[in-house]
C-alpha cells in the first residue's frame, strides 16, 4: 500500500491504476497458461538440449517449449493464441483460424525481410524491457525463509518470467536455424552461413580492446564498474575506444557495457567467444570494423534471422541492470528467467522439493544432467515440465496456488510504476534505437563524440510509451494492424488518414501530461521532433524530412505537438516513402522534446573521404532543411583541395564555416561513413541538434544520367496525374510555385508508380544540398539539378 500512496495517487487517476493493473494481470495470467511444452520447433532427441529421463526416453527441454506468440500479438488475436496453446479445449474452428493466421504471417514475413527484421527487433526490445524490470522486481522482493514457501515463490517467478518473455523465446526458436516451415518464415541458415557479423565481433572483441581488457580466466582481476569507467576515461587507445563506440551505437549500450562484455568473454573459461590472446589487436580491430561495415538491411528472411541470432548470442555477455552482482555472474541479459532458474535448481537439488519417490530420482539421476545443460533457460523449462507432470510436493503446490494472485498483483503494480518512469528518458542515456528512435540515438552519440555541452539537451518519449498509448485505443489498434497487412497503396493511404485523425482526437494519459509539466517550465518555448526507428539508422538509411516537427511552441501546446509528430508517421509522404524503401508500417516512434533556441544554424554533411564537406548556415536550421523559398544562406563547399565560399547572408565568416566542417569530419572518421550534422550557433558556440550517418545510394542496374543524355524525357510535374505510369527515363520539372514540403506527398505517390523511370528532378530555383528535400532525392538515387 505504501507504493500506491506514494506514487499512484500523485501521478495516476484511480481508474488509470485499476485499468492498467488489471490489463497487466490479465496478460500475465493468459501468458502463463501458454508456458508449456508444445513441440512445434523440436521435441525429443530433435531438440537442441535434452535430458535422458528415468525410463530411458530422451526429453527435449529447449525449443520444444517455444510458443509462436508473435503472429497473434501482431494481429491482436490473443484469443486464437489461447485456443491453440492455452491448454483448454476450444472450438475447432478457432484452432483452424489460428493455424491459418500463423501460416499467413509466416508467408508475408518471408516475402518482406525488412519488415521481419523490424518485427523481430521490436519483440526483442519489448522482452528485454520486461526482463530488466522483472529482474529488478525480483531483486527487491525478499524470498521467504520457509523452504517450501521459497520454492513456491521461485516457481511462480519462473513461470511469470517465461510468460512475459514468450515473444523472445519464440523469435529465438525461429532464428536458430531450424528451417522454414508453415509457421516459420526463416529458412535454414546453413552449416557455414549460420553466423552473423556480431558472431565474428564477439570472437575478436577481447583482442580488439587491448588494455581495456584486464580480466583473466575465472578472475575479474579487481574489475568493478568504477574500474571500468576509469579504464574508459583514462585510455589513450583511440582505436579501441572507437571500436567500442561503434559497437555501442549499433546495439544501443554504453561504451562501458562493451568493455564489460569484452572482459566477460575473457573471464569465461569455455570457448564461447574470443580471448585476448587469440589474435593481435590490429587484426582484431580490422576484423570488427569490416564486420560492422557489412551490417545493413537484410535482403532475405534468412539473413534477418541470421543477424538476430547473432545479436542474441552477442548480448549474452552484456549486463542487464548495472550492479555489483554483475561481477558474480548475476543480472546479465535474460536474467529474470536465467537467474531464477539457477536459484530454483539450486533449491531443488538439496532434496525435499518433489514427492518422496521422485525426489530420489531427481537428486540421484536427473539433477547432474540439468546442471550440465549449457542453456540456463532450458534448466528452468525442465523443472517446469516436472511440475506439470505433478511431481512437486502437494504442500508446495498448494502454496503456489495460494500465492499466485497476490504475487501477480504486486508485480503488475510495480510494472506499472516502471513503465511510467521509463516513458520519458534523458536524451544522453544510451538505449537501442528501437526504444528511443534513430534521431535520439544520434544525439546521444554526438554527446559522446563532442561532449554533452555541445549538444542541445532534452528528453525523449520512448517508443514503448507511444506504442502502448496508441494500442490502448482499440480503434487505432485494429487500423494499425490493417495498414501493416495490406499491400495496396490506396488502401494504406485511406487507413493512414483515418489513423491520423484518431490520433489527434485521442487524449494523452493524465499521468503523462502531469509528468511533462514537471519536466518542462512554462516560461520557455519548446521544440518537438520525431525520432522514428526507421530514420537516422547506423547503416546510412535515413528518413530525413519525412516526419513532422512542432517548434517554437509553449508548454500548453506540447501535447498537441507530440500528437502531431506521432500522427506524421501516417502522412501520405511517410507511407509512400516506406513503400519505396520496402520499410514496414510498424510504428516504433520516439518523440524528442528540446528547449527551443532562436539562433542561426544549418547543416553540414561530409563526403566520406576524410576531407570533403559542405556546410550551409541560415537564419535558423529549419530554413535550411526545409529549403524555404527566398531564404538567404552562407555556405562552404570543400572538395579535395578546392574550397568555395558563399557569404551572401553574412551570418558567419569563412573560418566559422570551415570549423563546422572539420567537426563533422571528426564524426566521419569515427563512424567510417559520411555524416550529416544539424546544428545551431548561439553566442558563437556551436551546438548539435542531430547527427546521422550517410550512405550514397547506388543502383548499378540503371544507366547514369550522362549515359542517357539525349534519351531522357522532360515531364512537367504539373501535367502528371500521380496514378499515371510514366515511360522512362524521365526528368521531372518542378516549378517555383510548388512548396517542396507540401509537395512531397504527391511526389512520393508518383515515385511509387514510376520508381525506375524517374531519374532526375530539376527545380526552378537552387536549394541547399543539405536540405531534407535534397536528402530525399539522394536516398532514392535521383539526381537533383537546378535551372540556370
Amino acid at each position: 500500500m505504501l507504493f500506491i500512496n506514494s506514487y499512484m495517487k500523485e501521478r495516476l487517476k484511480p481508474n488509470e491504476v485499476v485499468t492498467t493493473v488489471n490489463m497487466f494481470e490479465r496478460e500475465l495470467n493468459d501468458s502463463m497458461r501458454c508456458v508449456r511444452e508444445i513441440g512445434l520447433f523440436g521435441e525429443g532427441d530433435g531438440d537442441e538440449f535434452t535430458v535422458r529421463r528415468e525410463n530411458g526416453e530422451i526429453q527435449g527441454i529447449f525449443k520444444s517449449w517455444a510458443v509462436p506468440v508473435i503472429p497473434f500479438l501482431e494481429s491482436n488475436r490473443e484469443d486464437l493464441l489461447l485456443a491453440l496453446f492455452g491448454g483448454e479445449n476450444i472450438d475447432q474452428s478457432k484452432i483452424n483460424e489460428g493455424r491459418e493466421l500463423m501460416s499467413t504471417w509466416a508467408d508475408r514475413m518471408n516475402r518482406e525481410p525488412i519488415a521481419l527484421a523490424t518485427c523481430l527487433e521490436k519483440w526483442r526490445m519489448k522482452t528485454e524491457i520486461i526482463d530488466r524490470r522483472l529482474s529488478r522486481i525480483f531483486s527487491e522482493m525478499n524470498l521467504p525463509n520457509d523452504r517450501d514457501a521459497k520454492i513456491a515463490e521461485l516457481v511462480l517467478r519462473l513461470k511469470i518470467a517465461f510468460a512475459a518473455s514468450a515473444p523472445f523465446y519464440h523469435l529465438e526458436a525461429m532464428v536458430g536455424g531450424g528451417g522454414e516451415s508453415w509457421h516459420n518464415p526463416i529458412g535454414r541458415n546453413g552449416e557455414n552461413g549460420g553466423g552473423g557479423e556480431l558472431d565474428l565481433v564477439g570472437m575478436a572483441l577481447p583482442s580488439a580492446l587491448g588494455d581495456l581488457v584486464i580480466s583473466k580466466n575465472l578472475d575479474w582481476n579487481g574489475l568493478s564498474w568504477k574500474r571500468v569507467e576509469e579504464l574508459v576515461s583514462s585510455s589513450k587507445d583511440n582505436d579501441a575506444l572507437r571500436c567500442a563506440l561503434l559497437i555501442s551505437r549499433i546495439i544501443g549500450v554504453s561504451i562501458e557495457d562493451v568493455v564489460f562484455a569484452a572482459n566477460a568473454l575473457q573471464f569465461i573459461p569455455v570457448s564461447v567467444g574470443g580471448k585476448k590472446e587469440d589474435m593481435d589487436q590490429k587484426s582484431a580491430l580490422k576484423m570488427i570494423l569490416t564486420c560492422l561495415g557489412r551490417m545493413g538491411q537484410p535482403s532475405t528472411a534468412t539473413a534477418a534471422g541470421r543477424d538476430m541470432n547473432a545479436l542474441i548470442r552477442f548480448l549474452n555477455w552484456f549486463p542487464l541492470n548495472r550492479c555489483p552482482e554483475n561481477f558474480q555472474g548475476d543480472d546479465w541479459r535474460y536474467a529474470a528467467v536465467c537467474d531464477t532458474s539457477n536459484q530454483l535448481v539450486g533449491e531443488l537439488s538439496k532434496g525435499g522439493g518433489f514427492e518422496d519417490e521422485f525426489d530420489l530420482v531427481f537428486t540421484g539421476l536427473l539433477v547432474d544432467q540439468v546442471k550440465k545443460v549449457d542453456a540456463t533457460s532450458a534448466k528452468g523449462r525442465f523443472i517446469l515440465s516436472l511440475i506439470n507432470e505433478g511431481r512437486l510436493r502437494r504442500e508446495i503446490g498448494q502454496l503456489i496456488e495460494k500465492r499466485q494472485p497476490q504475487l501477480i498483483n504486486q508485480i503488475s503494480l510495480r510494472l506499472l510504476q516502471m513503465s511510467c518512469d521509463d516513458a520519458i528518458v534523458d536524451l544522453t542515456t544510451p538505449n537501442p534505437r528501437s526504444i528511443v528512435g534513430g534521431k535520439a540515438a544520434g544525439i546521444r552519440e554526438a554527446s559522446v563524440l563532442f561532449g554533452t555541452d555541445r549538444v542541445v539537451s532534452g528528453e525523449v518519449i520512448s517508443t514503448e510509451f507511444v506504442g502502448g498509448w496508441l494500442g490502448s485505443n482499440e480503434t487505432l489498434r485494429q487500423m494499425m494492424v490493417a495498414i501493416k497487412e495490406t499491400e495496396q497503396l490506396e488502401e494504406k493511404l485511406i487507413l493512414a488518414q483515418l489513423i491520423r485523425g484518431e490520433i489527434m482526437e485521442t487524449d494523452l494519459p493524465f499521468w503523462f501530461k502531469d509528468r511533462l509539466h514537471e519536466l518542462l517550465d512554462d516560461k520557455s518555448l519548446w521544440a518537438v521532433r520525431s525520432s522514428s526507428f526507421d530514420e537516422d539508422g547506423t547503416n546510412g538509411v535515413t528518413a530525413a524530412g519525412i516526419y513532422e516537427s512542432a517548434v517554437g511552441i509553449d508548454v500548453s501546446q506540447i501535447g498537441d505537438g507530440i500528437k502531431k509528430v506521432i500522427a506524421s508517421f501516417f502522412s501520405e509522404k511517410a507511407v509512400s516513402f516506406r513503400i519505396l524503401h520496402g520499410l514496414p508500417d510498424e510504428i516504433l516512434m520516439g518523440v524528442i522534446i528540446q528547449r527551443f533556441e532562436k539562433a542561426i544554424g544549418g547543416v553540414v554533411f561530409t563526403g566520406n573521404n576524410g576531407k570533403s564537406f559542405e556546410a550551409v548556415v541560415g537564419k535558423d536550421p529549419g530554413a535550411i532543411v526545409s529549403a524555404s523559398k527566398g531564404s538567404l544562406f552562407d555556405s562552404i563547399k570543400k572538395t579535395d583541395n578546392d574550397i568555395s565560399v558563399n557569404l551572401s547572408a553574412k551570418l558567419v565568416n569563412a573560418l566559422q564555416l570551415e570549423e563546422i566542417g572539420k567537426l563533422a569530419l571528426v564524426a566521419e572518421k569515427i563512424f567510417g561513413t559520411g555524416v550529416d550534422v544539424e546544428f545551431l550557433i548561439k553566442n558563437n558556440k556551436l551546438r548539435v541538434l542531430q547527427l546521422r550517418s550517410l550512405k550514397t545510394v547506388e543502383n548499378e542496374d540503371l544507366k547514369t544520367i550522362e549515359e542517357l543524355d539525349g534519351v531522357i524525357k522532360d515531364v512537367n510535374i504539373d501535367t502528371v496525374d500521380d496514378k499515371v505510369v510514366l515511360t522512362g527515363p524521365v526528368r521531372l520539372l518542378i516549378s517555383d510555385k510548388i512548396d517542396l514540403d507540401q509537395f512531397q506527398g504527391k511526389l512520393f505517390r508518383t515515385l511509387v508508380s514510376n520508381r525506375k523511370n524517374i531519374r532526375e528532378i530539376k527545380l526552378s530555383r537552387r536549394i541547399p544540398r543539405t536540405s531534407h528535400f535534397a536528402n530525399i532525392c539522394l536516398g532514392l538515387n535521383i539526381k537533383l539539378t537546378f535551372l540556370k
